[in-house]
């Protein structure tokens, strides 16, 4: 009980600097991250163009859509050009709405940059280390139109959020 009312008084600190906090579930479903995702407001998919990122893209729709018909999926299309992105997005998305009902909204495209590669290495966020870089600016673009289509709703916020997780509120 401790440890989740220190991390109900964490989280509140957060939501009352931030308009959109993003949850990195990584890879796999175990049932809490599946939690975790059906609470969300927003689920954002990930993917690369490489065949096993969209493969395991499909598979992380497909098993959210046989728990919540209703979701709202944004995908993001990482390190590529915005030609082959939009191609990859166009495939996943019909392939969601042809076999699993469901709508699939593309929030943008991420261009391949070396300053990520640089920065690794470096052991350093690539956004702090180089802020200007391409990719950067993308995704500061991505973030603003996310933040200006969750101010045209209403969110749930962390006791929503806890309470969907959890079960209860706290």
């Amino acid at each position: 009980r401790y440890q989740l009312n220190n991390l109900n008084d964490r989280w509140r600190a957060l939501e009352e600097e931030h308009d959109i906090i993003l949850i990195d579930t990584g890879a796999g479903l175990s049932n809490i991250v599946m939690n975790f995702i059906l609470a969300a407001d927003d689920t954002l998919v990930i993917s690369t163009s490489e065949p096993t990122s969209i493969t395991d893209a499909y598979g992380v729709v497909k098993a959210l859509s046989k728990h919540e018909q209703n979701l709202e999926i944004k995908l993001i299309i990482n390190q590529a050009d915005n030609k082959e992105g939009n191609k990859i997005a166009k495939r996943l998305t019909k392939t969601a709405q042809e076999f699993l009902d469901l709508e699939i909204d593309l929030l943008g495209v991420l261009p391949e940059d070396r300053s990520v590669i640089k920065a690794v290495k470096k052991r350093r966020p690539f956004l702090l280390e180089y802020p200007n870089s391409k990719v950067a600016k993308r995704i500061k673009d991505l973030g603003a139109e996310l933040i200006g289509q969750e101010k045209e709703k209403e969110a749930k916020g962390f006791t929503g959020f806890i309470k969907d997780v959890f079960g209860f509120s706290n």
